[in-house]
């Protein structure tokens, strides 16, 4: 029987693991500056209100959601973070990075058009 060789998985759960610190790290479940964000702690300033905004008005709505008791809209809370995660991560990428060339763009949205469509 041929042995199993877990380096490939070993890598991937390291990656993961350091995703899952960053995410847990920062006050809104979005990465903090590092190393996948682009390096450095030195938030651009649109970022930085951004993540202010979030931090006084996402956990309120997060709790009424949870405090309403329905499922519909405790998913539909949910995938709304999620939107807004993935809104900050092209605020940042816009703020750090040259312009994107138009055919790059389907890339870049292609997470945010996924969640659109798992929203009923």
């Amino acid at each position: 029987m041929a042995a199993v060789d877990f380096a490939q998985f070993e890598s991937i759960l390291k990656r993961l693991e350091a995703v899952a610190e960053r995410l847990e790290g920062s006050p809104t479940g979005a990465p903090a500056g590092g190393a996948a964000a682009g390096g450095g702690d030195d938030l651009p300033p649109l970022v930085l209100a951004f993540d202010a905004y979030l931090q006084t008005k996402l956990a309120p709505a997060e709790a009424a959601a949870k405090d309403v008791g329905v499922e519909d809209v405790t998913e539909a809370m949910q995938s709304y973070v999620q939107g807004l995660r993935l809104l900050r991560e092209l605020l940042l990428a816009a703020a750090r990075c040259k312009k994107p060339q138009d055919s790059d763009w389907q890339v870049i949205l292609k997470p945010v058009m996924e969640l659109g469509s798992t929203v009923p």
